[in-house]
């Protein structure tokens, strides 16, 4: 039986907690253009840090790592931080849509913005793990 991760299942759930919570307070958490780019800001430094990180983990070739167990733990870790690099992503396209398509008149681009307000609160929670992530990973190239 494989051993579970309880720092990252919690953080999972605080992430979902937080998204879900987000969502139901939409009347009052208002997304205004200022939020809207400070948080396009820092989602896009986010995604070029993990593009970093990526750049000197790519170059090891897992296979050459003693140990297949070694191997595939090294190559979920790599898929984790890819994760995270998509969801940052897609993070930044919605906050960048919703800036473009704030001045329409409808009530879908207020429901655009409270669900990309409430992945932003959720992706940051979940990035909670990306240093303890990084270190692991570092020790793979020691």
């Amino acid at each position: 039986m494989a051993r579970i991760d309880w720092f990252r299942t919690g953080l999972l759930v605080a992430a979902l907690v937080a998204f879900g919570f987000a969502l139901s307070m939409r009347a009052y958490l208002r997304m205004d253009v200022s939020v809207a780019q400070t948080l396009v800001g820092a989602f896009s430094v986010l995604a070029g840090f993990l593009v970093s990180a990526l750049a000197f983990v790519r170059p090891i070739d897992p296979s050459s790592l003693v140990g297949l167990s070694q191997s595939q733990e090294m190559k979920k870790k790599i898929a984790r931080l890819s994760f995270y690099f998509y969801l940052y992503l897609a993070n930044v396209f919605g906050l960048i849509l919703y800036s473009i398509l704030r001045d329409s008149s409808g009530g879908e681009i207020e429901i655009l913005g409270s669900l990309a307000l409430s992945l932003s609160l959720a992706s940051l929670i979940a990035s909670a793990e990306l240093p303890r992530l990084i270190l692991q990973l570092r020790e793979f190239q020691s």
